[in-house]
C-alpha cells in the first residue's frame, strides 16, 4: 500500500528541504478499488514464492527451567 503513498516509501520530505513536493487529486472510490487490487494482486505473487514462516521449520521449545519462571 505504500507505494501507492503521495510520497511512496520515503515519507514527506522535510520543511527546509529542496525536495518537490507532490500536490495529489482527491482519490475516487475507483481510484480505490485499483489500489486495494493492485496490492491484493502484489501479496499473491510474494506466496508463489513460498517464503516465510509457511515453509520454515518451527523453532525449538524453550526450555522447562528458565529465569522467567523463577521471577
Amino acid at each position: 500500500m505504500d507505494i501507492e503513498r503521495p510520497y511512496k516509501d520515503k515519507g514527506k520530505p522535510a520543511p527546509w528541504s529542496k525536495q518537490t513536493r507532490v500536490v495529489r487529486p482527491s482519490i475516487t472510490e475507483s481510484d480505490v478499488e485499483k489500489i486495494l487490487k493492485k496490492a491484493k494482486d502484489r501479496v499473491m505473487d510474494w506466496t508463489k514464492t513460498n517464503a516465510g514462516t509457511r515453509v520454515a521449520p518451527l523453532p525449538p521449545a524453550p526450555p522447562a527451567n528458565s529465569d522467567f519462571d523463577n521471577q
